[in-house]
């Protein structure tokens, strides 16, 4: 049986996809999933072929995983996307959901209005913006089977999207009597638990830099609000092999360059 792994190696493709199988958070989930699909490849009937997306550099733990031993893998390089493509990254999800019970329009001033401020932004952070923004507009405004301009105005853009789900992960804070009640407070706690643990500055070129850091490295009076950022997907979590401890990151590095507060 075959496994195809399209391990994408364009810098612009800094999405959570395949990897995220290999995260701390949902790892039974995906123990599952992997063990049920591998019994699925080694049926002949019907004949069955599995496509991961993964990053090069997060390739390794599927090309070791224990579910898969003794399946194949074959991986093909997929070069960085031309600009001309990315309003089909951004209507194709959509349009696969046209004949089913959950359609979802996408107004045509919208998408011109992405590719205007993708392409402001430079290819590097292309990729990861859109799948960030377009899950916030989604979230905010799936609901109604459609998305606007106004939608995506109301967000404020890009870099209105990382706001809307910090903002998100601050109201859900309101709930914790551990978390201070002051916003200037908890910006105060964010910046304790980022600086210098999760993210910094190249000395070589200048650029924001996103680190992994160990739970315990976090403060421990901000760990609650920092999960709280987990939840709105600006942070990711692992447990390192060597030590088993667990770990948190910036989910990619272009949030430490559009998050205007950081």
């Amino acid at each position: 049986m075959l496994l195809h792994v399209l391990a994408g190696a364009a810098k612009a493709a800094d999405l959570a996809m395949g990897e995220e199988l290999f995260l701390a958070e949902g790892s039974e989930e995906a123990h599952l999933f992997l063990t049920l699909l591998r019994d699925l490849l080694g049926e002949d009937d019907p004949p069955l072929i599995a496509l991961f997306t993964i990053r090069s550099d997060a390739y390794e733990p599927l090309q070791s995983a224990q579910e898969l031993e003794g399946v194949r893998q074959d991986i093909i390089n997929l070069s960085p996307m031309p600009k001309g493509s990315y309003a089909d990254v951004i209507t194709g999800p959509a349009l696969r959901l046209n004949a089913s019970k959950c359609a979802l329009t996408l107004d045509e001033h919208l998408v011109e209005a992405l590719l205007t401020d993708i392409e402001e932004g430079g290819s590097k952070d292309a990729l990861a913006l859109l799948a960030f923004t377009l899950e916030r507009l989604y979230l905010e405004y799936g609901g109604r089977k459609k998305m606007t301009l106004d939608d995506y105005r109301a967000l404020k853009g890009i870099q209105g999207s990382i706001e809307a789900a910090v903002e998100q992960a601050l109201k859900e804070a309101d709930r914790d009597a551990s978390i201070p009640k002051d916003r200037s407070a908890r910006l105060a706690l964010l910046r304790r638990a980022f600086i210098p643990w999760l993210a910094g500055i190249d000395p070589e070129t200048g650029s924001p830099r996103r680190r992994l850091a160990r739970q315990a490295e976090i403060p421990q009076e901000a760990q609650s609000l920092i999960s709280l950022l987990v939840d709105q997907r600006i942070l990711t979590t692992d447990v390192a092999k060597e030590t088993g401890e667990r770990t948190i990151e910036p989910a990619h590095e272009s949030l430490l360059r559009q998050w205007a507060q950081l």
